[in-house]
């Protein structure tokens, strides 16, 4: 592999991965928190579109949230 790290999270329902910039989520989507139009529930996971890159990842059941090197978080 490419080596680095990965920042792995996950709620009760739904998982995020941040890796290199970029992020990854996945599961339950009744709230948007997947970040994508993939339907209520993503089943494999899904590019975050439209974002700066990021540092560390956050979820809740019904949220994510993620943190850029710059420190602002989306």
């Amino acid at each position: 592999g490419q080596g680095g790290s990965c920042a792995v999270r996950a709620a009760a329902d739904n998982a995020s991965a941040a890796a290199g910039g970029l992020v990854y989520c996945w599961g339950y989507n009744l709230y948007g928190q997947v970040g994508s139009a993939c339907g209520t529930i993503c089943d494999t996971p899904v590019a975050v579109p439209a974002r700066p890159a990021a540092v560390a990842v956050s979820l809740t059941r019904q949220a994510s949230c993620l943190l850029t090197a710059a420190g602002r978080v989306w």
